[in-house]
């Protein structure tokens, strides 16, 4: 006699479309969400990098208009960022145009800063300068202590240091003015010095740190007075009570300090240069 009949064991081509089926989901989302994305980069890249392909006489690798440009075309700021930081996570023979990517950043302003700031630790050194440009360029003023911190870092090149302190200088924001308070007071030179000058760009609205710059004036470094002297002339009449120490400032002992406090003083007064 036959046997009871065997149950269909149906389970098993059921379970290898179920992985079929999971499997082409996860390709087609590696291929939107990754690959896509990454080739939009690289794109991106390649038609920016001709456009800037020459160092700047500070050194950076900056074309806003093109950045701008390219970053619209990766779909505006947040998805820019998304994108460009995808390709910077690639090593070097993948990725090998990893600097430009990062001074592209630099047009996504506020969306690029994370990014920015993270590669600031980057193991390359022209990454971390043009991603300190970079920072620079977007004038948030979130990016200004990771910006100090590099200037502080003696082990930096001193070319990234170079960037990070002039990258300081460019971001013009009110909000960074009590970073920057604070910073008048740090033991490092470079950053007492750039600290000031930024005071300086972001004007009157950083007249409640002129009793600090009053006292940079007595700074040990000549480098530090000037700066505070060029800040005290950018703030204007705003710097009123500067005009004493500035007037002893005319008697200092490095000529450009001399210069500078006479000019500051002209601002101050509302007096045409030159008169």
């Amino acid at each position: 006699m036959d046997g009871p009949a065997q149950p269909l064991r149906t389970w098993r081509p059921m379970a290898l479309w179920t992985a079929a089926i999971l499997a082409a989901l996860g390709l087609a989302w590696f291929l939107g969400a990754v690959v896509g994305p990454l080739w939009q980069a690289r794109a991106a890249i390649e038609r920016y990098r001709p456009r800037c392909s020459h160092l700047n006489a500070s050194g950076e690798l900056w074309n806003p208009k093109s950045a701008a440009q390219e970053v619209e075309r990766l779909g505006g700021a947040r998805e820019a960022s998304r994108r460009l930081s995808l390709y910077l996570r690639l090593s070097g023979s993948l990725a090998p145009h990893r600097k430009y990517a990062a001074s592209m950043l630099g047009a996504c302003k506020g969306q690029g800063v994370s990014v920015l700031t993270k590669l600031l630790k980057d193991k390359d050194d022209a990454v971390r300068r043009q991603a300190a440009w970079a920072l620079g360029n977007t004038g948030d003023a979130q990016a200004v202590e990771p910006l100090i911190e590099v200037l502080q870092d003696k082990n930096q090149p001193e070319p990234v240091r170079f960037a990070a302190g002039h990258a300081i200088v460019g971001i013009g924001d009110i909000r960074a003015v009590e970073i920057l308070k604070r910073a008048l007071s740090n033991r490092h030179e470079q950053v007492r010095e750039y600290a000031a000058e930024a005071l300086g760009n972001i004007g009157p609205q950083a007249k409640d740190v002129v009793p600090k710059l009053i006292a940079a004036l007595n700074d040990e470094s000549d480098r530090v007075r000037n700066s505070a002297c060029f800040a005290l002339g950018r703030i204007g009449p705003e710097a009123m009570e500067a005009i004493p120490a500035l007037e002893r400032a005319l008697t200092d002992a490095d000529e450009t300090v001399r210069t500078n406090a006479a000019e500051a003083l002209k601002k101050i007064r509302g007096e045409e240069a030159g008169k």
